[in-house]
């Protein structure tokens, strides 16, 4: 899946402007979409779309308009906070949650992040004046260990890995953000952190085209967040009206890819071994460890878009390393039921004949 083209069909004409509707990219010129995607978002309501557009067009606002301010309404409204601060990119986003939490900006200070993750974060962290230091992460659920960290510093930037959450309730949430860029739509008991952050571009659980979120109940630091945001990058007004018809259907979503989770647990063999949920997640991505990881990828280059992700890393940790040469991230989606049975086949299928050469 290509997950920047958005291609869409059937057209939908509507006052004078064409919007054509169709989320699946399934006439992708730049992909082979015989394959079996690695991740597929749902039909949306095209003349929701044709209206959020007609209104940009009238009121001539294309960024932190009408549209920006009720889809900033909506997910303050889906978990309860105070504040929801839209960016043009969660990398940016990531970047404003980290700047805003110093108190000195002209003072060197180090931060805590797990050394499984993407260059990104470096960017964001590094931008807003903090060192970096890479803590391994545990092997099972792929967050680092906050009881086995090796290096204790004020500053922590937690991270949801792969939609799972993880455990922040240890750490003085006043010195730390989340990077939940994977992780929209997972039940909080409450907001952790000082804030948390969301990513909605193309490959995530939904996605504005590009475009982030923090959310916080501090307002003193949201108050640094939009200022911040003021200066770098704006949501438009066009990617938040895509945004709104997302959270419109995102109960379909979680509960399709949770049946898709589900129904890989259950039938997988025993040597693909799933990441580990310590507390929840909303199935962003299903990701296994297992034996020959390279092998099935290349065997299946050509009938299942198979992934993996922070490897090499930024950095070398011994379990880092480990997930990193053998994790692999299967297929899931919305209207995916058949894909995720015939993969899971697949799968078993080459990993018996895998088993049975030894």
């Amino acid at each position: 899946m290509c997950p920047y083209c958005i291609n869409i069909y059937p057209t939908v004409l509507y006052k004078s402007v064409t919007i054509e509707t169709y989320l699946y990219p399934r006439y992708c010129n730049n992909v082979d979409m015989s394959k079996i995607p690695s991740n597929r978002h749902p039909v949306l309501n095209g003349y929701n779309l044709a209206d959020a557009v007609n209104q940009v067009i009238n009121t001539g606002r294309v960024t932190m308009g009408p549209q920006v301010q009720k889809f900033e309404q909506a997910v303050k409204d889906y978990y309860d906070v105070e504040e929801a601060i839209s960016f043009g990119s969660g990398t940016l986003a990531h970047h404003a949650a980290v700047k805003a939490l110093k108190t000195d900006p002209n003072r060197k200070e180090t931060i805590v992040v797990p050394a499984f993750t993407y260059r990104t974060t470096r960017w964001a962290l590094q931008m807003a004046g903090f060192d970096i230091f890479y803590e391994d992460i545990n092997p099972d659920t792929y967050h680092f260990d906050y009881e086995n960290m090796t290096h204790y510093y004020e500053y922590i930037s937690f991270m949801d890995t792969y939609g799972s959450i993880c455990d922040t309730d240890k750490h003085d949430p006043y010195l730390c953000v989340i990077d939940a860029c994977h992780s929209f739509g997972v039940p909080r008991k409450e907001l952790r952190g000082r804030g948390e952050v969301f990513s909605f571009n193309g490959g995530k659980l939904f996605t504005t085209g590009e475009g982030g979120m923090v959310i916080t109940n501090d307002s003193d630091y949201a108050e640094s967040v939009k200022e911040i945001r003021n200066d770098v990058a704006r949501m438009p007004e066009l990617g938040a009206a895509l945004g709104l018809d997302f959270m419109d259907c995102i109960d379909q979503i979680l509960a399709e890819r949770q049946d898709n989770a589900n129904y890989y647990t259950e039938n997988l063999r025993s040597e693909f071994v799933p990441q580990e949920i310590p507390i929840a997640t909303n199935n962003y991505m299903y990701a296994v460890r297992c034996p020959h990881r390279n092998l099935i990828i290349r065997t299946l280059r050509d009938e299942v878009e198979l992934r993996y992700y922070y490897y090499p890393g930024l950095v070398s940790r011994p379990n880092t390393d480990q997930v990193g040469r053998s994790h692999m991230v299967l297929p899931n989606g919305v209207n995916m039921q058949r894909e995720v049975e015939s993969v899971t086949e697949t799968l078993n299928n080459l990993m018996t004949g895998l088993v049975d050469d030894k």
